[in-house]
Formats: C-alpha cells, structure tokens, sequence
C-alpha cells in the first residue's frame, strides 16, 4: 500500500483495482475480439447501469458493510453468485442442472459451516 501512497478509501482501492485489471485484459480482448460498434446514445444506457449501479454502487455498499461489520463477513461473498441467478429462476422461469443444484447446495453449506465455526470459536 505505501508504494501506491494513501487511496483514502477502499472503493478509491477497487476503483484502481478495476481499471488496472481491464488494461491487463484489454490485449487479450483485443487479440481474440472484434472491436465493438460505435454505440449509440441510447446504447450507452446499458453499460453505464451495470458500471455504477451493477459495480460501483455495489461495491461500495460491500465495502462499508465489511467496514461495518469486520472481516468476519467477507465469507457472505460466496452468496454473490446464488443471489445473481435467483431473479433468473424467479422471473425468467430459468431451470437449475443438476449440476448448478449441487453448486448452490455446496454454497449454503459452505456459508452454514462458516457461521456454525464462527459461533464455534467466538
């Protein structure tokens, strides 16, 4: 941390962290991509929700919840993905695999054990 100096906050950390990793990935995109067409105003919608709402706002909220509640509760990421596909089965009438079914089994034991161990040792 004392190379990059003080970010202040940790969303100025992630906020850093974000473009530095689609600089890293923008070659490799690149190479195995065309480049995008020119979007339109009303095309430029989209990918502003999902860079404030669906990033920045996200993350921030998580953020000051760690901040909040300490690192104790940096577990409850594994929740993220079941969350994200639960709107899916709910609204899209999207069917789980077997296979998602064992992955969404894994993550709530998972997130069960963790709060057991956890009442466990404090």
């Amino acid at each position: 941390m004392e190379r990059w100096g003080n970010l202040e906050t940790p969303l100025a950390l992630a906020a850093w962290q974000l473009c530095l990793g689609g600089l890293a990935l923008l070659p490799v995109a690149q190479h195995f991509e065309e480049l995008p067409p020119v979007p339109s105003r009303l095309n430029l919608i989209g990918p502003g929700y999902l860079v404030l709402a669906g990033t920045a706002l996200a993350y921030w909220f998580w953020t000051r919840g760690v901040m909040r509640l300490g690192a104790d509760v940096t577990f409850l990421v594994l929740l993220s993905p079941l969350v994200a596909t639960i709107p899916g089965t709910a609204f899209l009438d999207e069917i789980f695999t077997p296979v998602q079914f064992a992955g969404v089994a894994l993550i709530l034991v998972s997130t069960a054990t963790e709060i057991w161990m956890g009442r466990r040792r404090g």
